[in-house]
């Protein structure tokens, strides 16, 4: 790719292709935080795997087959943390489809005044929120979501905790047969964070085991402050933690609270893997602490995902890893691409309604063949040729739903491990069953101090 360079528009930055010969570039456009916290958290990191991905299919693959040659691709990244409206509409006059997004209602508004409207085709690579697969689309559908849906999390969350944290939290605190867990889901403020905890609670509700309450979170200051007083009060075995910045906002003044000792603290599992320096020094500091804390995620041990999260390092001089590393933008212009290929790159007009009919010819019913850079030379072969594909991402099947715009995916539970001469935590894949809680490295969490 050429450099980043400033568009003209505030905000926005248009990463050109190195080499603009004979066609003209296929322009892509990505909404991400790019300013402020969020920037440093997933913003930057999404907005780069989104970069990787058209990288690879210029550098391997020279672009999207056009007639009489390729067409190069371009991104537009604009920073979504304010004037999101303003710039979607810049964006909307200069691609046909847009992945991001910073949040869920983000998503819900700028489809609603912006991107259905201009027939823009949209990805959501980040956003979980329940209320996407139930918003207007188009007909053909122009939203599909990467991302996956909070309800599935939902159901694996209560899964997890009926199946495998309840009877730990039972064996730990010694509960007589007739005792029941007790349960809090704590969860962010806003319409996503109330639907994501109600989608939690109905399916504990249904396990008479347990006793779930829900607890807000809320913003900075006294709610926050209601919050941790709520939890000290309701002692419970198990806390399900659905906040944004849950460690730092909430876990660690719990924790402080609940003194030195190990024995009767609960065990926690969150929405999304657990993350940040504080949570790292506060396991290394008493690594017996990792049996409590678990987390619902994709699956991190494909060979897929190592891969990407190597190319990803060599590319930007990081070292994420497959815990923390963002693939579902790199799935989402590998999709789009796909289906720009499909529906004829160099088409006058391409749009969203275009690339929507495309996507549904790469799904299920034909060969599978994974996004990358080790097949996208023949890939892209294929599909110009006209040849049916079952795309695979890294993250993602693209077996979309048409109803709701989804797509299924594999749920595991996290379970935290720490190397005692490398003094890394990391994470491990654990398949949701009844049984004991061992991490797959061997490290036995059910042997944890408490």
């Amino acid at each position: 790719m050429g450099p980043a360079v400033p568009s003209e528009y505030a905000g926005c930055t248009t990463i050109a292709p190195e080499a603009q010969t004979g066609s003209p570039p296929l322009y892509l456009g990505a909404m991400f935080p790019l300013t402020g916290p969020g920037a440093e958290a997933y913003g930057r990191a999404n907005a780069n795997a989104a970069e990787l991905a058209v990288r690879e299919v210029n550098r391997l693959a020279g672009g999207v087959p056009a007639t009489g040659g390729r067409r190069p691709l371009g991104l537009i990244v604009c920073d979504d943390v304010k004037d999101a409206a303003e710039r979607a509409r810049y964006l909307a006059r200069r691609v046909p489809a847009v992945i991001g997004f910073g949040s869920t209602d983000e998503v819900l508004e700028l489809m609603r005044d912006v991107f259905l409207p201009e027939g823009i085709l949209v990805v959501s690579a980040l956003n979980e929120g329940p209320v996407l697969a139930q918003m207007p689309a188009g007909n053909p559908r122009r939203f599909f979501r990467i991302a996956p849906n909070a309800t599935l999390n939902a159901q694996a969350i209560a899964k997890a905790i009926e199946t495998m944290l309840a009877p730990e939290a039972r064996r730990r605190e010694e509960l007589r047969a007739g005792d029941r867990v007790r349960v809090a889901v704590v969860r962010s403020a806003g319409a996503t964070g109330v639907a994501y905890a109600a989608d939690v609670l109905r399916s504990l509700d249904r396990a008479p085991e347990l006793n779930a309450a829900e607890i807000a979170l809320g913003e900075p200051g006294a709610t926050r402050a209601m919050a941790l007083a709520k939890l000290v009060a309701i002692q419970p075995h198990v806390i399900v933690m659905l906040a944004d910045d849950p460690f730092r906002a909430l876990v660690a003044p719990l924790e402080h609270q609940l003194g030195e000792a190990e024995n009767n603290r609960p065990l926690y599992i969150g929405g999304t893997p657990w993350e940040g320096e504080d949570f790292q020094a506060f396991i290394t500091e008493k690594p017996e602490r990792r049996a409590r804390f678990f987390a619902i995620s994709w699956p991190t041990a494909s060979r897929a995902l190592r891969s990407f999260v190597e190319r990803y390092n060599e590319s930007f001089h990081e070292s994420v890893t497959p815990v923390t590393a963002s693939p579902a933008p790199y799935d989402s212009v590998y999709l789009l691409a796909y289906a720009a290929a499909v529906a004829g790159a160099d088409r006058a007009g391409l749009d969203g309604a275009d690339l929507s009919q495309a996507i549904k010819k790469l799904g299920p019913g034909a060969p599978e063949l994974a996004v990358g850079p080790t097949t996208v030379i023949e890939g892209l072969m294929k599909v110009g040729r006209g040849a049916r594909i079952d795309l695979q991402g890294v993250l993602s099947r693209f077996d979309f739903d048409d109803a709701t715009g989804d797509s299924p995916f594999d749920v595991v539970v996290l379970c935290t491990t720490y190397d005692d001469k490398t003094k890394r935590v990391d994470a491990a894949d654990l398949a949701i069953a009844p049984g004991p809680v061992t991490c797959p490295d061997g490290v036995d969490t059910t042997g944890g101090s408490r």
